[in-house]
């Protein structure tokens, strides 16, 4: 994840003048990380749950391997904020 990715997030998170907000993340797309990028990401998301975050949707293709990391670094509940994973189904 970049700095200036988290840079822009954080600065829009903050432009919010809603007391609560949820996101829709897809996932599809997203590779694998190496370790170090965990705290990373816990970082982030314990940012914007103290700033208002309460609903995150995480969408993505059926992948034992996504779903590990993902637990890893993003907690499923805490106080008014909760996230749900949806899988992806691709028609054909």
């Amino acid at each position: 994840m970049s700095k200036s990715f988290l840079a822009a997030f954080t600065a829009q998170v903050k432009l919010l003048d809603k007391p609560s907000w949820g996101h829709l993340v897809f996932l599809n797309d997203w590779e694998i990380s190496v370790p170090e990028i965990f705290p990373v990401v816990t970082d982030l998301t314990t940012f914007c749950i103290h700033n208002g975050l309460e609903k995150s949707a995480q969408v993505y293709s059926k992948s034992i391997l996504k779903k590990m990391y993902l637990d890893k670094m993003v907690i499923k509940i805490h106080g008014n904020f909760e996230r749900r994973v949806f899988l992806m189904l691709i028609w054909q």
